[in-house]
């Protein structure tokens, strides 16, 4: 009797368990696929090397959110942005035509992917969901509030932490009257401990100047850590970074707001 070949099963398939963070940043990462895949309507060829790599890069993603021996990567982990057969010798310009009927299939599958992480949501809200409770929950400055609260309830938050900043900087010129300067020269100008334009005390003793002079350093802190990188390149804040950085800068307005005007000696 002939020995019969026995066949290996396919290994079990193992569903993850995932944490709220986890959840926001797989979530995250799956828009900028999508992104990714839009971006190939704009006059890229089927056969582009940038089709590839969004296929690689959609790959790699669903492996390294669901795991090698998930459902979502054995259905969707092996992606084609192509739609229909591909037979030898197609005319290229029907491959082209396949290929972009197949974006919004593909960007259709990663957005099916997010909808299935959602639905692994344990009870209770996202990260950016208790962040933004925060933020509502937090008394800003008016003027800080005002630069930023429409930008970061709508999840641009490297924007509002810089119109907070910016917010900061226009209310010490208003208050000191120094349009004739900006950034770090001045908060080093209206705040120096030696002859300044707005105090935060009477400066009768040294505590009173140790506290003036931390007060400009954190005011020339804000323009190098807050406003500058900002408005010099494209940065991701999270959104509880977001909260902490524009909670700063609100304690800033709040001090300047209490602070004199001092003519210079």
């Amino acid at each position: 009797m002939a020995n019969r070949r026995r066949t290996s099963a396919p290994p079990a398939l193992e569903t993850k368990d995932f944490t709220p963070e986890e959840i926001d940043a797989g979530s995250e990462r799956l828009r900028k696929r999508i992104e990714e895949v839009q971006a190939l309507r704009e006059g890229v060829r089927y056969d582009d090397q940038r089709r590839h790599n969004a296929e690689n890069n959609i790959r790699r993603a669903v492996l390294e959110i669901f795991g090698e021996r998930s459902l979502e990567y054995q259905q969707s982990g092996h992606p084609r942005i192509w739609k229909g057969s591909l037979n030898f010798n197609m005319h290229p310009a029907e491959c082209q035509r396949r290929f972009l009927d197949g974006i919004p299939d593909t960007v259709s599958m990663l957005e099916n992917l997010i909808a299935v992480l959602e639905e692994k949501r344990p009870t209770g809200q996202s990260l950016a969901g208790r962040a933004r409770a925060a933020f509502n929950a937090t008394e800003l400055h008016p003027r800080i509030a005002g630069a930023c609260a429409e930008l970061y309830e709508d999840g641009h938050y490297s924007n509002a932490v810089l119109n907070a900043s910016l917010a900061l900087v226009n209310f010490v010129k208003e208050k000191s009257g120094r349009f004739d300067l900006d950034g770090t020269d001045l908060m080093m100008q209206v705040f120096s401990p030696k002859n300044p334009t707005l105090v935060f005390s009477s400066l009768g003793d040294q505590s009173d100047l140790d506290e003036q002079q931390g007060l400009m350093f954190l005011s020339v802190g804000s323009v190098l850590a807050f406003r500058n990188p900002r408005a010099h390149k494209l940065l991701d804040d999270d959104p509880e970074a977001a909260l902490e950085y524009i909670g700063f800068l609100s304690l800033l307005a709040k001090r300047l707001a209490k602070g004199q005007r001092r003519k210079p000696a």
